[in-house]
């Protein structure tokens, strides 16, 4: 019964009901094995997936690994949108090698807020993994 009364934590797989979708907030994530595992769990999810990422702090200059996260990524998401510039071409080359085409990018997550909104689906899933915050963004782009 305690497990019941326990919150979930701000911004770690915090899921968060909106008009027609589901947010799941993952954006202090920020390791390989996370950003694996969030994946994992959204391929358990049968519903239209969108996963929006800037990709990983700490290893913002890491072209193979996140050439080979986003690769990752598109097993379980339906649409991928890139955040900022920083890791914007390994992502980009990663998608573009798999033939996936379903993505876009936008240079903050306000703005790729701003497209969720656009969206006219029902009952579909959104997942940010992991937000650099504004002031880190003023200084990788």
């Amino acid at each position: 019964k305690l497990c019941l009364l326990l919150k979930p934590i701000e911004h770690r797989l915090q899921s968060i009901q909106k008009q027609n979708y589901v947010l799941i907030d993952n954006a202090y994530n920020s390791s390989e094995a996370g950003f694996k595992n969030t994946v994992d769990l959204l391929l358990m999810i049968k519903k239209y997936r969108i996963f929006i990422t800037p990709g990983l702090i700490d290893v913002l200059d890491a072209y193979e690994v996140h050439k080979q996260l986003i690769q990752y990524a598109t097993y379980a998401c339906d649409e991928i949108v890139l955040v900022g510039k920083r890791n914007r071409k390994a992502m980009e080359d990663g998608l573009k090698e798999l033939d996936f085409i379903m993505y876009r990018y936008v240079d903050t997550m306000e703005e790729a807020l701003r497209y969720i909104d656009t969206i006219d689906k029902e009952d579909f899933v959104v997942c940010i993994e992991n937000d650099i915050d504004k002031v880190l963004m003023n200084h990788v782009n």
